[in-house]
């Protein structure tokens, strides 16, 4: 979710389902290029942001939850003119990775 405004208040916000977001899009849902002021971005999505058009430009993604009124960290404000949105993973790969094992046997047992 999208809002014009900067107190993240429904009234000024457009939804974006998963997809591939140009500013015709963007536009369609009454926010505009460059007049996002706030993001929501719900538990199990991910929001990729761009400056410009066509998804070039600076980028910020956010994996959700999540949500920014005002101000969003390291990306310009009043900027977005393209957003990606999709389906985060359902398995987690991010976070410390340990070898616990190490064999050239094949597996024998369980953990």
């Amino acid at each position: 979710m999208l809002f014009k405004d900067e107190q993240c208040l429904v009234g000024y916000a457009g939804l974006f389902e998963p997809g591939l977001h140009n500013i015709n899009h963007i536009e369609e849902r009454h926010i505009g290029d460059n007049n996002m002021r706030g993001i929501r971005v719900e538990a199990g999505l991910r929001a990729t942001l761009f400056a410009d058009f066509d998804f070039t430009g600076i980028r910020k993604t956010i994996n959700g939850p999540a949500q920014y009124c005002s101000s969003i960290p390291d990306f310009p404000d009043n900027s977005l003119s393209s957003m990606i949105v999709d389906v985060l993973p359902k398995v987690d790969t991010e976070g410390l990775w340990v070898e616990a094992v190490r064999s050239n046997e094949g597996i024998t047992g369980g953990i």
